[in-house]
């Protein structure tokens, strides 16, 4: 149990960490490659979130559709505010400051997530019974269907992220390079 838990929450620091660094090395860009690879290398760490932190909010704690409700409209403010917040860095310190202020920011987090959760790890050490229970075995038909439905999901994620992804950066471009001019048409 200890070991789980800390891979958890282990993994969340790295989120936070990596996440940091990478922001901060892409504000040292030089080319659009150069950006293109910072921010794929800021993709990886931030994969790490959903799986780790979704597990986190749905471990062992009562009211989970409550845990999983806040933990989705922080995620859709984050998303609504990100484009205001960049804005603002890039108008007054422009675009490397918007990388750099989050990176900070964000690496500040995870120390500081990481050192309440080694002082609650240790606490915890010492409080966890020597034997742990062993996981079942599962037969290998379960295995099977485990992995299809992981499939599944894993495409099915996939598409409906690109669509979004899509459909919130490209469409409000659409709109604009089509519909130029259509207000002075009108009047």
């Amino acid at each position: 149990w200890l070991a789980d838990k800390w891979s958890r929450e282990g993994m969340i620091a790295v989120f936070f960490i990596g996440i940091g660094i990478s922001s901060i090395g892409t504000a040292f860009a030089q080319t659009p490659l150069q950006v293109g690879i910072g921010l794929f290398i800021v993709g990886v760490f931030a994969a790490i979130y959903h799986p780790v932190g979704l597990a986190i909010v749905t471990q062992k704690w009562k009211n989970t559709g409550m845990r999983l409700a806040v933990n989705g409209v922080w995620g859709n403010l984050g998303v609504a505010s990100a484009a205001l917040i960049t804005g603002y860095f890039i108008d007054h310190g422009g675009w490397r400051v918007a990388f750099v202020v989050p990176g900070i920011f964000s690496i500040i987090v995870g120390v500081l997530y990481a050192a309440h959760q080694w002082s609650e790890m240790s606490t915890a050490h010492q409080k966890t019974p020597a034997a742990v229970a062993a996981a079942p075995v599962q037969p290998a038909d379960m295995k099977a269907l485990l992995l299809r439905i992981s499939a599944i999901v894993f495409l099915t994620t996939a598409v409906s992220s690109l669509v979004f992804q899509s459909t919130t950066f490209a469409l409000p471009k659409i709109f604009d390079e089509r519909l130029q001019g259509i207000a002075t048409d009108m009047t």
